[in-house]
């Protein structure tokens, strides 16, 4: 099974919380985000903005390198560029080309290219 970005800071911010003995309730509180939005991103449902990134980050005692370890992207130069997420130690992933889990990325490594691309976050699409 492939780790999700979702599912990797969905992970990387659980440990961090309960590293820092946080409820989800005080670590909204601390952040000022509403607990149905740390349980989403807690549950791999929502990956967070800019700024919720930040206050996470803060709230946690920690950086927002700490939240995103394990998520990188590496340049699209050829068929096996793109994003790559790496499970966390001990948790058993899948080691392919990761543009076979994405269509749009399928065809991107390709040289297909594509109308515009939705970054996951705000819904903005943007020309490539």
């Amino acid at each position: 099974m492939t780790t999700t970005i979702e599912d990797r800071f969905a992970q990387n911010l659980r440990k961090l919380r309960k590293a820092a003995g946080l409820s989800q309730e005080e670590l909204a509180f601390r952040s000022q985000i509403h607990r149905t939005q740390i349980s989403l991103l807690e549950g791999g449902h929502r990956l967070p903005r800019i700024y919720t990134l930040v206050k996470l980050a803060g709230a946690l005692g920690a950086t927002s390198n700490d939240l995103l370890e394990g998520i990188t992207w590496e340049p699209i130069i050829t068929v096996t560029g793109g994003l790559t997420v790496t499970p966390p130690a001990g948790e058993a992933g899948r080691e392919d080309d990761p543009s076979t889990d994405d269509p749009a990325l399928g065809r991107l490594a390709a040289g297909q290219g594509s109308r515009g691309a939705f970054d996951g976050d705000d819904g903005a699409d943007w020309e490539l």
